[in-house]
């Protein structure tokens, strides 16, 4: 009987302890990578005549379009996720604006945009 009042004691304790904060779930640490390597890859062609010109059309000789079609994919599927923080999501549609931003000539808009996708990333 003292084993099980002890064993009870002991649930009781781990059941009522305060619960200690857990890091990132696996998919926002995935989505935080996900957008650093859109944004390194967006510095890579941003400067390019074809994607001034085109932005995200003109098909796949455009690196635009491509990325584009990468923004998507991840917002399609963090979207669906509970776990990946409601900024992190907005962060992604905000990479797209801050792409066409700046093949429009705004750079000083598109600097704006990326600051808040990075500052996001930071949290």
């Amino acid at each position: 009987m003292r084993f099980l009042a002890l064993c009870l004691a002991i649930v009781l304790l781990v059941a009522l302890s305060p619960i200690r904060a857990q890091g990132p779930s696996d998919a926002t640490e995935a989505v935080r990578e996900a957008i650093n390597d859109l944004l390194d890859d967006f510095d890579g062609f941003k400067d390019s005549e074809i994607f001034r010109q085109c932005v995200y059309g003109c098909g796949s000789e455009n690196p635009g379009s491509e990325w584009r079609d990468r923004i998507k994919t991840l917002q399609r599927q963090a979207m669906r996720r509970e776990d990946v923080p409601t900024q992190l999501k907005d962060a992604i549609g905000e990479l797209w604006q801050m792409g066409r931003t700046y093949a429009r000539g705004n750079a000083r808009k598109a600097a704006e945009l990326r600051q808040r996708v990075e500052a996001v990333l930071e949290d």
